[in-house]
């Protein structure tokens, strides 16, 4: 009928609370997608450390599904699947009545330096893996050290993902996709009961663990009037709509990168830049990265913290910056002579990125300091992708595939640097991009929480999915003499003194 209003029968829900925004994105059983992003709300401190209120939680999802209602979604129509993407390391307390007794500490409360080493000197890493100040182990017990009173007051510990599916569908669980990378899990991916209980905490505190990816339990009608979550429970049909064990950003940001085999590494350039393959947890490594579960899998990490944050910074100095788009600048880079380049340095001092410039820098013509910021971003990124080729020492084929992403990923210039710059350290790799134009296309953890829950839905298996959602096409490359001149150019400055 003219004039009608349309209307989506949503089969598939994801959200991505990362520390900036809620993205949240919905699929119907066409294939049609929607997204949008809601401003995050809820920063804090606790004790000077960096953390999130959780009581805007509901609100800032129902913002979402309020945009894309106006749009004409529904989510009452069809039974569907949810999943979350939570920033890893988030820390929930709740006491007896499952409130809230305090906020989620974040993966940027770095506090727990001296119980680190703690625990470390018990040997408790032979059991958890690895274990850094900005995980719960460690983060829990300098909570309790600050103020001892919250011993007897803590009844759960667990992730924001955790605690959001619980109040959706009344069942706690420890999703062992945070779980694993925040010193809560053995190498069987089973609560470290004894690591825990050595450490002076009570194992009982966590919930059962469940596998990522596994359903946690349908969304419930039920709830008491003065819920927050009560108005955001009953945008689903009840009982019909399921909750997947939510995933970590970094898992989730590599499913939505399309990551399906241990011959693919993905290259993140976003506002921190990752770079991130998969292998078997049993695979010999040289241990240069981080490792988290990939789900039966083991997901290695390296990142370079300041990426497109390193670039922002950048063209907030350029003369008309408030002026300059992505857009124009990317062309501006693209016509830049190559031999003109000039060398940047950047450092971390901490927890601070700089950059040092050679003289006369700020003098130089706008398409050759915007060129030469990218290639320097690019040559950090090649290091770490470098180190990632090398790391699994018995992997069964060598990486072949290259998937880039991420906010720098739009620029041509960019796409040709990384291009070179690979096919050097790999020859006969493949270097691709998403050849989606929407704005999911750079979305890649909210992308990957949808994947994860058609996967958990039963849509099919993750490489099904990923090769049927995941459309891409080679990078953009230079002419081929500058193609190659730059590739020479690259296998120095990644290889070089710098790079050891």
């Amino acid at each position: 009928m003219a004039g009608s209003k349309p209307h989506f029968a949503a089969t598939l829900f994801s959200a991505d609370m990362s520390t900036t925004a809620m993205s949240v994105a919905a699929r119907n059983a066409s294939g049609l997608e929607v997204f949008t992003a809601i401003p995050i709300r809820g920063a804090t401190t606790w004790h000077n450390a960096p953390g999130f209120n959780l009581a805007p939680v509901p609100s800032l999802l129902l913002a979402a599904i309020d945009v894309f209602h106006r749009e004409g979604w529904s989510f009452l129509d069809d039974a569907g699947t949810l999943c979350f993407s939570i920033r890893q390391h988030d820390m929930v307390l709740l006491d007896s009545d499952g409130d809230l007794l305090m906020p989620a500490l974040s993966w940027q409360c770095n506090v727990a330096t001296a119980e680190m080493h703690e625990l470390q000197e018990m040997g408790i890493e032979s059991i958890v893996g690895t274990i850094e100040e900005r995980f719960i182990l460690p983060k829990l017990l300098w909570v309790l050290r600050q103020e001892p009173a919250l011993h007897e007051r803590v009844a759960h510990v667990m992730t924001s993902g955790d605690y959001i599916a619980w109040k959706l569908t009344g069942a706690m669980r420890l999703s062992t996709s945070d779980a694993l990378s925040n010193g809560l899990l053995n190498a069987t991916r089973e609560l470290a009961s004894d690591a825990i209980a050595a450490a002076g905490l009570d194992p009982t505190w966590f919930p059962p663990v469940i596998h990522s990816g596994d359903i946690v339990g349908t969304i419930e009608a039920a709830g008491a009037e003065d819920d927050a979550f009560a108005a955001l429970r009953a945008c689903f049909n009840p009982s019909h709509w399921s909750v997947a064990a939510g995933l970590g950003d970094n898992h989730a940001g590599a499913v939505g990168c399309g990551l399906a085999d241990e011959q693919t590494i993905v290259i993140s350039a976003g506002s921190s830049g990752t770079v991130t393959r998969c292998c078997r947890p049993d695979a010999q490594r040289q241990g240069e990265t981080l490792g988290f579960e990939y789900f039966d899998n083991t997901l290695l990490l390296l990142m370079l913290a300041d990426c497109a944050v390193w670039y922002d910074r950048f063209l907030a100095t350029l003369d008309g910056a408030e002026a300059t788009d992505h857009e124009t600048a990317n062309a501006e880079a693209m016509a830049t002579d190559l031999d003109r380049l000039q060398p940047i340095t950047h450092e971390t001092r901490d927890g601070t990125g700089g950059e040092i410039y050679p003289d006369g820098f700020d003098a130089l013509d706008r398409g050759l300091r915007i060129a030469s910021t990218q290639y320097a971003i690019a040559v950090a990124l090649l290091r770490h992708v470098r180190t990632a080729t090398r790391e699994v020492i018995d992997a069964d084929a060598p990486v072949h595939r290259f998937l880039l992403t991420g906010g720098l990923s739009r620029s041509p210039f960019f796409q040709a640097v990384l291009r070179a710059g690979i096919e050097g350290l790999c020859p006969g790799a493949t270097v691709e991009v998403s050849s989606r134009t929407d704005r999911l296309a750079f979305q890649s953890a909210t992308y990957g929480a949808l994947i994860n829950a058609a996967v958990a839905g039963g849509e099919g298996t993750l490489a099904d999915v990923i090769a049927a959602w995941c459309p891409r096409r080679p990078c953009s490359q230079l002419e081929a003499g500058q193609q190659a001149s730059l590739a020479q150019k690259l296998l120095r400055d990644v290889t070089g003194p710098a790079a050891s």
